[in-house]
Formats: C-alpha cells, structure tokens, sequence
C-alpha cells in the first residue's frame, strides 16, 4: 500500500512538473555574441506594457518602435520580458495557438543582434516616417510593412509571399492589407456586420 502511494505521489509530481512552462535560452536561440546589444524588429503595439499581446493587435495606442534596444528580463514558453532602456518592462503573453509559431521562433521574428541602420534597411527614406509612426499606407513595400506593424498572425496569414495579409484591430476586427506588385494597395477593415476600405 506504502509503495502504491509513493508511486501515485510521483506521478502526480511529475505530470504537474510536466505541465509547467520551460525557460527559453534566448542568447542560444539568437545566437547572440556576448555583450552584443538585443533590438527589436518591428513596432510592437501595446496598450498595458504589462500586458502586451503577442499578435500585436493594430488598435493598441502605444508602441515599442522597431530598433529598440532591449533586455530579456525572462523568457518563458508562455512569457517573455522585455525591458527598454528608459527601464520600461514589457509583459508579452505569447499566444502560440493563433501566431502557430513556438517562443523561439517568435523570438527570431522580434529580437535581432542587427544594428538600428540594419533593422531599417529596408525601408525606403519616403516611407521611414509612416513606418516610424507605426503606420501602413499605400505604395509600402512588405518589408516596410514588417517593420511597421510586425509579420501577421500565421493563423489568418499562413505566409508572407500571398498578396494578402490579415493583422487583427482587437478581439473582434481585423484589417487585411492588400498587395499588389509587392505593394500596399488597399487596408480593407472588416468590423463585424460592416466592411471599409482605405
């Protein structure tokens, strides 16, 4: 009887430690040279910096601009920390059901070891001032559009080559940008029960 409890305790002990979330070595996912500076790659919206989405929902009214030196203060399967260097903490509650993506490679497409000159390489001097502000306009290219509103969630975007990307507004609305010739050419706002076109 002794025995069975010990072994029933143990398994109980197990699949509770089973369950808990893993710790993430960023420094080994980035491949991050010592003492080399963390950036971000892309705007990342938020209305609580203790409660930051990861899809990077398009109606929050506040924004970590990509470029951004920041610290990884932790980082979990289900959770990543992020401070800035006006010592702004950054709660980000990673949801990887509609991002279908893992932590580590959430952090791949967030974090980088690149310089600022190098996170915006790609966007033209035309266009640096709505990416800056964290906005999408017509005539953006796709890597404009990366840095200024993040890569869409996987899960209404499966990849970035289609002509169309889905970015959620909140809970209920999304926006659906729309490409052609690799560049924005209509923000389609889908509310439920009306349609807008910018």
């Amino acid at each position: 009887m002794k025995k069975t409890i010990q072994w029933m305790l143990f398994l109980a002990l197990l699949s509770v430690l089973a369950g808990c979330a893993q710790p993430v070595a960023v420094s080994e996912v980035l491949q991050q040279p010592k003492d080399t500076a963390l950036r971000t790659r892309y705007n990342l919206r938020y209305d609580d910096p203790a409660h930051v989405p990861s899809i990077n929902m398009q109606s929050a009214k506040s924004f970590l601009p990509a470029g951004s030196v920041v610290t990884v203060r932790e980082a979990w399967d289900d959770k990543l920390v992020l401070q800035d260097q006006k010592g702004v903490v950054y709660t980000i509650d990673f949801e990887p059901s509609l991002l279908q993506l893992t932590m580590r490679d959430y952090l791949r497409k967030l974090l980088t070891i690149e310089d600022e000159k190098s996170v915006f390489q790609a966007v033209r001097p035309e266009m640096l001032i709505h990416v800056r502000a964290g906005n999408v306009v017509r005539g953006m290219n796709k890597a404009e559009v990366l840095v200024s509103w993040g890569p869409p969630p996987q899960s209404r975007t499966p990849s970035t080559t289609l002509s169309t990307w889905i970015y959620f507004r909140n809970d209920m609305e999304t926006v659906r940008i729309v490409f052609r010739n690799d560049k924005v050419r209509n923000q389609l706002e889908f509310v439920p029960g009306k349609q807008t076109v910018k």
